[in-house]
């Protein structure tokens, strides 16, 4: 993950993944052997995840016959 532009220096070099299903964005924050993953947002139906422009995190989802949305971090 970026770790400019306000990204918290926690998720630097981590893997961010959605579950569709469950309607979460998980993130694995090191490379430790079987660590559970920690719920980074919920309550969206993510596809596909990329990071873009002021490196905020946009996804599309099926939502309103296909959209896509960004997530700013706001601290």
């Amino acid at each position: 993950m970026p770790n400019d532009a306000g990204w918290l220096a926690a998720y630097d070099g981590g893997y961010l993944f959605a579950d569709y299903i469950c309607g979460k964005i998980f993130a694995l924050r090191d490379e430790k052997p079987r660590q559970s993953p920690e719920v980074f947002a919920s309550g969206l139906s993510a596809i596909h995840l990329a990071f873009g422009p002021g490196h905020a995190l946009y996804y599309t989802t099926f939502a309103g016959g296909g959209e896509v949305r960004r997530i700013d971090f706001a601290g």
